[in-house]
């Protein structure tokens, strides 16, 4: 009896600490090689929403991405500073409530180590960023396209 309470044991532990390792919707860090894809000054100039707003070469809405830090401006003014982190995340269209083109939007910013804050995707392409979050179904999702200014 002894022996199938310890087997018993040992099993739970095996399961708990396996499952404990899973991330959910298929995560994982990005290598330090792809963390460098948002390293750089972008700026807002545009936000696609329930409806669109341009904004104009230099607006002072910034995003500075270092290799693990970010600030923000908004209007040329400090707003945030803090780390971030780059994970695959494959669940862009389910967490934006819309399909999204296969293959687009499997990278997620992560402000901070908050990984149950709303998720935020994001695809780079030449100097231009653009990062999607919301459920555009409830509350109207947005699109933000920056470019990289420095």
């Amino acid at each position: 009896m002894t022996c199938y309470s310890l087997t018993n044991i040992i099993a739970v532990i095996f399961i708990t600490a396996t499952a404990c390792q899973k991330s959910d919707s298929g995560q994982q860090r990005l290598p330090p090689a792809r963390s460098k894809l948002l390293v750089g000054t972008w700026e807002l100039r545009r936000v696609r929403s329930m409806f669109v707003y341009t904004y104009q070469p230099g607006n002072g809405n910034d995003v500075v991405f270092n290799d693990t830090i970010f600030t923000t401006y908004v209007n040329g003014v400090l707003n945030k500073t803090g780390r971030y982190d780059i994970i695959r995340d494959n669940s862009a269209s389910e967490s934006v409530c819309m399909n999204l083109p296969l293959g687009q939007y499997e990278n997620r910013l992560v402000y901070d180590s908050d990984y149950m804050a709303q998720k935020i995707f994001f695809e780079v392409t030449n100097d231009s960023l653009v990062t999607v979050s919301g459920c555009f179904s409830v509350d109207a999702g947005a699109f933000n396209e920056f470019v990289r200014v420095k």
